[in-house]
């Protein structure tokens, strides 16, 4: 099994910081009201703040036969690349089946929704294996991670390439 760390990308987040200072001039050359632009300031700020990059570094680990996992949480959890998985020379956009998905927010939230439909009598969800709310929070969920040339070693980058294009 090959393990690769994936590394924030410089250049990723000079890019991110590049849009929103575009997006600042453009906000100071408009001709609007300081009280409309401090608001879009406000919005652009909230946007970076959003986009900017939060982990330092994602683990994941390729196996000979297929398989893939990802380091979440203290530990190795099994998951599953999707198919809109894109992999170009300089990029690779890795979409995979959110190993947390069942300890998120999204799960209380679709906790509290399916037990008022249990209250008004629905229990269509209860089919799935792993029980309604798990199912509910587990399905759809999904992990993307961005990975430039200059998050991985250069031979790094090129073997979890070929790895991608193989599985794909």
């Amino acid at each position: 099994m090959s393990v690769y760390t994936i590394r924030t990308s410089r250049r990723l987040r000079a890019f991110v910081v590049m849009l929103h200072l575009l997006a600042s001039v453009a906000i100071v050359l408009a001709e609007l009201p300081w009280l409309w632009k401090s608001g879009l300031f406000g919005l652009v700020l909230l946007g970076l703040v959003s986009a900017w990059p939060r982990q330092t570094e994602q683990r994941l680990r390729c196996g000979e036969k297929g398989d893939l996992q990802i380091w979440w949480r203290g530990a190795w959890q099994d998951t599953e690349l999707f198919p809109e998985t894109v992999v170009l020379p300089g990029l690779a956009v890795i979409s995979l089946r959110n190993p947390g998905a069942a300890g998120t927010p999204l799960k209380n939230l679709v906790s509290i929704f399916s037990r008022k439909r249990q209250w008004l009598g629905n229990k269509a969800q209860d089919s799935h294996p792993r029980g309604g709310d798990e199912a509910l929070a587990v399905s759809g969920r999904r992990h993307k991670i961005v990975v430039l040339s200059d998050s991985l070693s250069r031979d790094d980058f090129r073997r979890l390439r070929v790895w991608l294009k193989w599985k794909g």
